[in-house]
C-alpha cells in the first residue's frame, strides 16, 4: 500500500476485507500528532466491518482519550458485527 495511491485505495477498499471472515483492526493512538491520521483514515474505512478491534493508546493523553471516545460512539452506531474489543493503554 505504500507504493502508490492507486495500489492503496485497492489494498484498502472495504469490499477486499468484507471476504475475509476474521478481521482484525489495530489502531494506535500513542502520539496524537503522528498517528491521528492513520487512526482516523482506518476508522473511516474498516471500522464498520470489523469483527475484533485492538486500541493501543496512551491513557496519560486527554485528547487522545477523547478520541477513543469519538471511535466507540461512531462503533456503536455502525458495526454490529464486532466480537472483540480490547482496550491496550501503555501504562496503568
Amino acid at each position: 500500500s505504500s507504493t502508490c495511491k492507486l495500489w492503496r485505495q485497492i489494498f484498502y477498499h472495504p469490499k477486499l476485507w468484507s471476504s475475509i471472515p476474521y478481521r482484525t483492526l489495530q489502531l494506535t493512538l500513542l502520539d496524537r500528532h503522528h498517528d491521528l491520521y492513520a487512526c482516523r483514515y482506518l476508522t473511516t474505512n474498516f471500522l464498520s466491518i470489523a469483527r475484533s478491534i485492538d486500541i493501543h493508546f496512551d491513557p496519560t493523553d486527554i485528547q487522545i482519550i477523547k478520541d477513543i471516545c469519538q471511535i466507540l460512539d461512531t462503533l456503536s452506531c455502525t458495526n454490529r458485527q464486532l466480537k472483540v474489543l480490547r482496550f491496550r493503554p501503555t501504562t496503568t
